[in-house]
């Protein structure tokens, strides 16, 4: 409809319309101003949109900030980390070695004592066992008997016998207690009081060397808590070493995600811009050209209204030149006047 009204109205001169046409007129400036209401809306949201964008640029650095912040510092905790496992690493080898020089000195040291308990071992389990059995008779046969003997021979040597004992041992050991005689019952004799007295050198080699052996003992075992102590105060290490590095990950992540949203910011930024920009051209097309044109036809006057204007200024321009030459040829006379009125008045001076 208003595109239809637009060549009977706006293209008609203002003081030539018809009520009609003016009321065409005036519709169609409503509808222009409400585009023109309408663009400017659009533009408000698109800058609205481009200000959001920009107020997000600050938190995106300051959250870059923070993440930078967060990576130093999680790199700072694994150097620290790191320096506190080689520190305990050191502390374990250290440890390690003290452990097995104990170990070393407890070998050694322990050496002869574990020599004469074995020899003790040895010397005590013939004496109870095999010896008891020979001097008990508790054997069957002339074979058992010889079996127990040759059980006795190796123990035997520990017991330091007069070769004469030994000789007559071998014809003892092998006789019931029944067929032994008074000088085989003095063997038997004998020999068990050196199994006794075997036993008690042997005890008291074993005694004297016990506080040694304990010392030893107890500082392999001090060495050795030592040594468990170092080796969990590692593993504390590795495993906060190992958090520390996931800590620096996570937060290399979280930088990472960081720049890419500063990165991404620059596309979003010009594109919000753009759209805004050329809402503001198009807004700007339609004020510098259909909205002037509109305007002018809508003042445009008439030629004859435009050659009556131009007479009745003519009119005026000379009505005003008349009335300022007679202003100024009023202007003249008083001054003439005035001039007149002064000489008369300076010439009955002169004569007196």
């Amino acid at each position: 409809m208003l595109l239809a009204m637009l060549a009977q109205s706006v293209c008609c001169p203002s003081d030539e319309r018809e009520d009609f046409q003016s009321m065409g007129v005036e519709m169609i400036g409503e509808a222009m101003a409400k585009l023109l209401a309408n663009m400017q809306q659009a533009f408000d949201a698109e800058n609205e949109k481009v200000a959001g964008v920009e107020a997000s640029k600050a938190d995106l650095d300051t959250k870059q900030q923070a993440a930078e912040t967060e990576l130093q510092e999680a790199q700072a905790t694994t150097a620290n980390k790191e320096a506190a496992l080689n520190a305990a690493a050191e502390v374990m080898v250290k440890a390690k070695g003290l452990l097995q020089t104990k170990e070393t000195e407890q070998k050694e040291g322990d050496a002869s004592l574990v020599k004469t308990k074995s020899e003790k071992e040895l010397v005590e389990g013939a004496f109870s066992d095999t010896f008891k059995k020979m001097k008990d008779g508790d054997f069957e046969t002339q074979k058992d008997a010889e079996t127990l003997y040759k059980k006795l021979l190796s123990p035997l040597k520990l017991l330091h016998l007069e070769e004469s004992l030994k000789t007559a041992l071998s014809g003892v050991a092998t006789k019931k207690p029944e067929a032994r005689g008074a000088f085989d019952n003095t063997v038997v004799d004998e020999l068990e009081k050196s199994f006794g007295v075997k036993l008690a050198e042997l005890n008291a080699v074993i005694e004297a060397g016990r506080p040694e052996s304990e010392a030893r003992a107890a500082a392999v075992a001090e060495a050795a808590d030592a040594c468990e102590a170092a080796k969990n105060s590692q593993s504390e290490a590795t495993q906060s070493l190992l958090n520390a590095k996931e800590a620096q990950k996570e937060a290399a992540a979280s930088l990472q995600a960081a720049k890419k949203a500063v990165a991404d910011y620059e596309p979003q930024y010009q594109a919000a811009t753009e759209q805004r920009d050329s809402k503001v051209q198009e807004m700007q097309e339609f004020v510098d050209g259909a909205m002037a044109t509109f305007d002018q036809l809508k003042e445009r006057l008439s030629a004859k209204k435009l050659r009556e204007q131009a007479a009745e200024a003519k009119a005026a321009a000379a009505a005003e030149a008349e009335a300022a030459a007679a202003a100024e040829a009023e202007a003249a006379a008083a001054a003439e006047a005035k001039a007149a009125a002064a000489a008369e008045t300076e010439e009955p001076a002169a004569t007196a």
